[in-house]
């Protein structure tokens, strides 16, 4: 008995050992180079893995209640006729590059108020794909400002 539950557990602690070597399914896995790529001395951690605390939280809700809590209402080209949410304002990289910015403060922070901000920008990108795959405002065809959302 004692030797059947000492391989049992043997093969527990190998099976685990080589799940844990796996690639981590989840979507916000961390994956570094692999080779023959060179091994990258930093990588960038998934949004909202670090959860900030004291000094650095402070500054993000600053950023909360400052500019990019007010953009939408202080920017011509955040406004509700943004052409990247459908409308025939500004059509250009100024929403891509605030949303960029939007979901970070708001998944570090785990702020719904900015989460919910930033997924109307977010819905309208994915509903604008048309049947060629290009998707966003249809008076610009550059794909510039669509690296920048993706």
């Amino acid at each position: 008995m004692r030797t059947m539950l000492g391989y049992i557990l043997v093969v527990l602690a190998l099976s685990s050992l080589a799940i844990a070597q796996q690639p981590m399914p989840d979507h916000r896995a961390v994956v570094p180079n692999r080779p023959p790529l060179e091994a990258t001395p930093f990588i960038r951690l998934p949004i909202g893995s670090v959860k900030p605390e004291g000094w650095l939280k402070r500054q993000l809700e600053l950023q909360k209640a400052g500019l990019t809590g007010s953009a939408e209402k202080i920017y011509d080209a955040l406004a509700p006729n943004s052409g990247w949410l459908g409308g025939s304002g500004d059509n250009w990289e100024r929403s891509p590059y605030y949303v960029k910015g939007l979901v970070a403060l708001a998944h570090t922070l785990d702020d719904p108020e900015l989460q919910q901000r930033a997924q109307k920008w977010i819905d309208w990108d994915l509903q604008s794909q048309r049947a060629d795959g290009s998707f966003g405002p249809t008076t610009n065809d550059d794909w510039w400002p669509r690296m920048i959302v993706l």
